[in-house]
């Protein structure tokens, strides 16, 4: 997650795919898994979970660049530690 996210508006994430025309369970697989090695930058303040609008729009200019290169600090990079993962699990 990045500074940025933090300070700007947030949106919860099911709000946010209303907003992009697509099911709540796509944007929750795009923080959790990622698509195209990148994933949608999100956090949690208790049981819901949030995003931002100029997140999401780094996360589709990323997914969306024609130049990998032109990508690369637009999104956060998918990580490959599950337990990195914005997820619906609670950790105990």
């Amino acid at each position: 997650m990045t500074n940025e996210l933090m300070i700007e508006e947030r949106v919860p994430l099911a709000a946010l795919a209303a907003e992009l025309g697509v099911d709540r369970k796509t944007v929750v697989r795009w923080a959790d898994l990622g698509y195209g090695g990148w994933r949608l930058e999100c956090y949690r303040i208790g049981r819901k979970r949030f995003s931002s609008r100029p997140a999401a729009a780094r996360f589709l200019a990323a997914i969306n660049a024609e130049d990998g290169e032109a990508a690369i600090g637009a999104a956060e990079q998918a990580p490959r530690d599950p337990g990195m993962l914005c997820s619906n699990e609670h950790t105990r």
